[in-house]
């Protein structure tokens, strides 16, 4: 019996879940970095969003690093419950993406009635302060 197609689908599940895993790995350095810096070119008025922002990138990271791991560990040691766990992961960010997309192809030109040019945000944002 030939066991390519095996060799060959643990193969990507390993640079699946290593993908995943560096994907969730740079949105947790991102949130310690973001919420480092936020002060310096950030009002204070925006501490709580930016609190609430960098715990959910950082919540959104570790599940993305988890799911990675997961994957890396079922391919490579033919663990049933962390491929299926992974697979499903997977296939629920694929959906989430591609929903984002088409709602960003549709709302951009209601977006870009609602908050207007960039000129206008800058302003508005300067006269904040």
């Amino acid at each position: 019996m030939c066991c390519i197609p095996m060799c060959f689908l643990k193969f990507w599940m390993l640079i699946g879940g290593t993908i995943h895993f560096v994907i969730g790995l740079v949105l947790v350095i991102f949130s310690f970095i973001f919420k480092g810096n936020a002060d310096d070119y950030l009002p204070e008025s925006y501490d709580d969003n930016i609190k609430t922002g960098s715990l959910g990138i950082l919540l959104l990271g570790i599940f993305i690093m988890l799911s990675g791991f997961l994957g890396i560990v079922g391919g490579w040691k033919k663990i049933k419950i962390c491929v299926c766990i992974f697979v499903i992961v997977t296939i629920v960010f694929f959906i989430t993406i591609f929903a984002f997309a088409i709602i960003a192809t549709v709302g951009k030109g209601k977006l870009k009635d609602y908050i207007g040019t960039e000129k206008s945000c800058m302003d508005y944002l300067e006269n904040e302060q």
